[in-house]
Formats: C-alpha cells, structure tokens, sequence
C-alpha cells in the first residue's frame, strides 16, 4: 500500500468515526428530551396507578379467591355434616325408644311398675 492510499484509508476511518460521535451526541442530546418528556409521564401514571388501584382485582385473582372461599365453605359443610350425624346416631344410642323399653324383658316382669303402685 502506498502511503496516499494509506492516508485514504485512515481519513475515511475518521470519517466513520466522526458520524459515529456524531450520532451518539444525537443520542445524548435527545435523551434529555426523553427524561422531561418520562418526568411529564411519571405525574400522569401516578394518577393513574390510583385509579388503577381502585379498579380492583384481575379476574385470575379473583377465580383464587372463588376457589379458596368454596373450599371453606365445604369444610363447613362436612363439618356440620358430622355434627348431625353424630347427633342422630348418639340419642338413639344413649336412651332406647318407647317400643324398645315394652318388650324389655325387666317390663315384662314388672320391676318397671312405680312405687306407688306396689
């Protein structure tokens, strides 16, 4: 290589650079632009992010809470199942019915006759 095509060379590696720099101040300067025009935005999504917090819940949210609360609710539904049914089966356990107590065999032989009877 000669040292004029040498020259060539590096002034048009000068040149892409300069454009290079010259691009990245653009950048530079419009960035400013864009942190006023963010900080303009920022007071806008303030309020909005109010408004949006009183908007509620999203519908996945609120399908997790549908759930859980339906699971609640059959626990107490089983638990009041127990109850009745321990209920039911615990009287007619303790205390025999009147038929049952008629043809007990201590009726039959009279030791149920009151007192004042005898």
């Amino acid at each position: 290589m000669s040292t004029k095509q040498l020259l060539a060379e590096i002034e048009r590696g000068i040149k892409a650079l300069q454009k290079a720099h010259a691009l990245c101040l653009k950048t530079e300067v419009a960035a400013p632009k864009a942190k006023a025009t963010a900080s303009k935005t920022a007071k806008v999504t303030k309020s909005s992010v109010k408004k949006d917090a009183k908007r509620g819940i999203s519908d996945e949210g609120r399908a997790k809470i549908a759930a859980a609360q339906q699971k609640r609710w059959a626990k107490v539904r089983r638990e009041k199942k127990k109850v009745a049914k321990a209920a039911l089966v615990a009287p007619a356990a303790s205390q025999p019915t009147l038929a049952q107590t008629l043809t007990h065999p201590m009726f039959e032989k009279g030791m149920f006759v009151s007192q004042a009877e005898n």
